[in-house]
């Protein structure tokens, strides 16, 4: 989905700009980033590649 796409829905649905959303690869959707890795402890396979896992990991802040 290009920026410009995901940055309209994100308007329309009054949610924070793209910048703070990450794709959660498990569950197939964007998430806000400072909310963290909604499965800490559970067993994803996109776990190395996460930038919510990094973030949230890093005290949330990018």
């Amino acid at each position: 989905m290009p920026n410009t796409e995901l940055k309209n829905q994100n308007k329309e649905k009054g949610k924070k700009s793209e910048e703070e959303l990450g794709f959660c690869a498990k569950d197939g959707e964007y998430r806000l980033i400072k909310e963290g890795c909604p499965y800490p402890k559970d067993y994803c396979p996109h776990r190395k590649a996460c930038l919510i896992h990094f973030i949230s990991k890093k005290g949330g802040d990018f």
